[in-house]
């Protein structure tokens, strides 16, 4: 399920889970928008859960600024 919508704010990569030493799927550039989505690990370690490829997967959540709706299930944002 779609909960928001961030942008990174720096260059950061996608992880497959929310690890420093986990697989990188993929670079992201600055302004790159990403889908936020719940349902999944919720922040942890500071990662976000994002949409990627139909999967979960996960970026560091101060790489990202967000743009609407929220960052996790419980957390507040500005709808």
């Amino acid at each position: 399920m779609q909960i928001g919508q961030v942008e990174a704010k720096q260059e950061s990569v996608v992880r497959v889970y929310p690890r420093d030493d986990s697989e990188v799927i993929r670079p992201i550039s600055i302004g790159e928008e990403l889908t936020v989505v719940a349902g999944y690990i919720d922040q942890v370690e500071d990662y976000v859960a994002i949409l990627q490829d139909d999967e979960a997967a996960y970026v560091e959540m101060g790489h990202l600024r967000l743009l609407s709706g929220k960052l996790s299930d419980d957390a507040w944002g500005p709808d």
